[in-house]
């Protein structure tokens, strides 16, 4: 938001006629008979497009009049181009008025901004108040709703319940390594994997990879990675303090007959969708489990 001409003329008020007092309003206050000027940022726009531009507000009986502007800007040309959206016009005295003003962008316009002139004091020496909120300009044939800018928002300041420590070491993309060698499910329950989320790095043959872990004690410990899309998802836990192996539920299964051959934990359950050989092409969707030999039967 650009300042008025006068830099005293411009403030942030609540008033009982927007929101009983509860939301801001900007103020653009004039004691003088010469104008003040108010000029929100400047955006990009399409040349020769059509526009509305609406606000809520107000002034008091002592404002002789305003203007709307649209200040356009021609980038390449470096030139502008003013235009007149509404003149002269007054707001009510007596509580917040909506209002808005559909326009086409003039040609060889590229960008602009509004800018709202409050023309002065009736009286000179008393305050000629132009109050405004919600200013909203969009490109649209008639007025639609007034969304919220990013700026609107505020976050929440209740940090209590945000995990603050690091999930990866500075310079590395994992917090903690578990060598070669080294049984991955005591060392997802040793202190070296903090309690929270982390990113482990597991070097044991066959099963390099980065982990997502999230680890809610040393009795409960769930991870998840893929090596590759075609790979699918390999997945471990800890449940009840016991470490269930590495687990995968895998893409690509090839069936023989009725039964699939396992290669990974001892219970795996998946889904397959298999085409039988009949004329009609059926397919189904089995369950299968892997059973303690390795083998995985379809039911």
């Amino acid at each position: 938001m650009n300042g008025p001409t006068n830099t005293s003329s411009l403030s942030l008020v609540k008033h009982n006629f927007y929101k009983n007092t509860s939301s801001n309003m900007l103020l653009l206050r004039n004691s003088d008979t010469k104008e003040v000027t108010l000029s929100p940022d400047a955006i990009d726009v399409i040349s020769g497009a059509t526009y509305t531009v609406q606000f809520d507000g107000f002034n008091n009986s002592n404002l002789v009049d305003a203007d709307l502007w649209f200040i356009g800007h021609d980038y390449g040309n470096k030139t502008n181009t003013n235009f007149l959206i509404a003149e002269k016009f007054k707001l009510s005295s007596l509580k917040c008025d909506h209002v808005s003003y559909t326009f086409k962008i003039p040609n060889n316009v590229d960008a602009g901004n509004l800018r709202f002139d409050n023309n002065g004091s009736i009286t000179q020496g008393f305050d000629a108040d132009l109050y405004l909120t919600n200013i909203k300009m969009a490109q649209e044939n008639k007025p639609g709703p007034y969304s919220k800018s990013l700026l609107d928002f505020t976050l929440g300041t209740d940090t209590s319940k945000w995990q603050k420590q690091e999930i990866f070491k500075s310079g590395s993309w994992s917090y903690a390594t578990c060598p070669n060698g080294t049984d991955f499910g005591n060392f997802l329950k040793s202190d070296t994997v903090p309690v929270g989320f982390s990113i482990i790095r597991d070097e044991n043959s066959g099963h390099i990879a980065d982990w997502n872990i999230i680890k809610e004690s040393s009795q409960f410990i769930y991870g998840m990675t893929s090596k590759s899309i075609a790979s699918g998802v390999d997945y471990v836990q800890v449940y009840n303090g016991t470490f269930s192996g590495y687990q995968s539920t895998g893409n690509d299964i090839k069936v023989t007959g009725a039964v699939v051959n396992g290669t990974d934990s001892p219970i795996v359950n998946k889904k397959l969708q298999i085409k039988l050989p009949s004329p009609e092409s059926l397919s189904r969707m089995v369950h299968q489990q892997e059973s303690q030999d390795g083998t995985i039967k379809v039911i």
